[in-house]
């Protein structure tokens, strides 16, 4: 559901913190797909979930990670640019 305030959260408890941007969150996935090597991936979604099509989450992705980068008032990622990013 794009939970940010929530994967920050997690991400800032880590030792050492992930950056809270979503390289950080990229990072830390990478590295719990490393320790775990799961054999597949499983996402439950609300009912009516959509994905932009590509070109409008391409744009959308670019004002993420300029958002990430920003002061932590900065306006936060969608769902969308969590999934498009990490």
């Amino acid at each position: 559901m794009g939970d940010w305030a929530g994967i920050s959260a997690v991400l800032a408890r880590c030792s050492p913190p992930y950056p809270l941007t979503l390289e950080g969150c990229h990072t830390f996935i990478v590295d719990w797909v490393r320790r775990m090597r799961p054999v597949y991936l499983m996402a439950s979604t609300p009912h009516g979930f959509s994905l932009p099509p590509a070109a409008s989450a391409a744009s959308a992705a670019s004002a993420a990670s300029a958002a990430s980068a920003a002061a932590p008032d900065a306006q936060t990622p969608t769902a969308a640019q969590l999934l498009e990013e990490v």
